[in-house]
């Protein structure tokens, strides 16, 4: 639950929706009505091959690892210094594994820490991994990050919040 309390307030901080109640019947009474985009992903796991849609923002390799360490901690990880505290700790169990990705007639096949693509650029509560995703453009943002050391997440983490994660040469 916590997991999708998350992901709409991404979606609101993405289409600017106030946060105050009393805003939101101005908002809305004078507010347009505006389309957005959904993805479709397919993958493979050790079940099989999965498919699924999104409306946000879709996370291979780390972010993964991440949200299905939330998921198992149901809501313990309600606030976002918890969160921050379950991205660190999972830093030090989570192995980069090899991946083949293709997208827009391309292939790459390397150990990446992280593949990410998005509709809206915020995710987990404020992160923008995917800082260039437009919501109606059509298209999906992809940020792909090569192998990085933990030191190296570290030291780029204060930067999923700024949208500068592209400046590092392994994140693409």
């Amino acid at each position: 639950m916590i997991g999708v309390i998350r992901i709409v307030l991404d979606w609101v901080r993405q289409n600017k929706i106030p946060n105050k109640i009393s805003d939101w019947i101005h908002f809305f009474r004078n507010g347009r009505i505006a389309r957005q985009d959904a993805g479709w992903v397919q993958y493979c796991t050790s079940e099989g091959e999965q498919k699924r849609f999104f409306i946000n923002v879709m996370g291979l390799g780390y972010d993964g690892y991440v949200a299905k360490a939330a998921a198992a901690e149901g809501g313990k990880v309600a606030s976002k210094l918890s969160y921050l505290l379950l991205v660190f700790r999972c830093m030090f169990s989570y192995r980069t594994p090899g991946m083949h990705i293709r997208f827009d007639g391309q292939e790459l096949q390397a150990r990446t820490y992280a593949v990410v693509a998005g509709i809206n650029k915020f995710s987990g509560g404020g992160f923008q991994l995917v800082p260039h995703a437009q919501p109606d453009d059509g298209l999906l943002a992809l940020t792909i990050a090569r192998r990085l050391s933990k030191i190296e997440v570290l030291l780029l983490s204060p930067l999923f919040y700024t949208g500068w994660i592209n400046w590092h040469p392994a994140i693409s």
